[in-house]
């Protein structure tokens, strides 16, 4: 008993030294809001008060670290954690539904990603700017507000929320859990039988 413990013990410990030496790229999901709060052809643009609900993934190898343009804040990339482009986007605005990731540009900001690293170690998104589209409108998005066009009928305006974040664990190391005890288990199940061999034998 006293040996399958020893057993288990090491495998866990093999568990955790793996995760330590080798990088887990985890899924990083930001969920955020849009509401139009101006809108200046309510019969073709989406009205005063109309939201949207959207979703960016990004895979943490992905971001990067700038330590330079700290006081630049229209650089690009920007000073700290960055990511160049989401691994998808998805956006439900207006009966539509926005998948395309578009470079895009408002002022002097051109598209970015910028994070926060949590105490955990893992990573909040912070800053964004993005475009989007489908075959009649497009949109520019942005953490500070977005603006959307439809048929060149005009332009609606709004505010923009980031609503919440995520950290979703690589799938191939949570599955390595249960195999790696299983290992330990048939190992211990060997030297059981190796050791009732000898026994045997003497």
């Amino acid at each position: 008993m006293r040996t399958f413990s020893t057993i288990v013990l090491a495998t866990i410990g093999w568990i955790g030294l793996s995760s330590i030496s080798s990088p887990l790229n985890a899924t990083i999901v930001s969920n955020f809001e849009i509401t139009v709060d101006r809108s200046f052809d309510s019969d073709r643009l989406p009205p005063v008060g109309t939201k949207g609900f959207g979703t960016l993934t990004f895979d943490e190898s992905q971001i990067q670290y700038n330590e330079n343009n700290f006081f630049d804040p229209y650089a690009r990339p920007p000073f700290g954690y960055y990511a160049q482009r989401p691994t998808s986007l998805s956006l439900d605005f207006f009966n539509r539904r926005y998948t395309q990731v578009n470079d895009s540009s408002i002022g002097r900001s051109t598209t970015y990603f910028s994070f926060n690293r949590t105490d955990t170690g893992s990573y909040q998104l912070k800053g964004f700017l993005v475009g989007t589209s489908d075959e009649s409108s497009s949109l520019a998005i942005s953490s500070n507000g977005f603006a959307a066009a439809f048929n060149n009928a005009g332009l609606a305006y709004g505010t923009v929320q980031l609503t919440s974040s995520e950290v979703i664990p690589e799938p191939s190391m949570i599955a390595g859990v249960p195999v790696a005890l299983m290992f330990g288990w048939l190992s211990h199940q060997k030297l059981k039988r190796r050791r009732s061999k000898t026994i045997v034998l003497k």
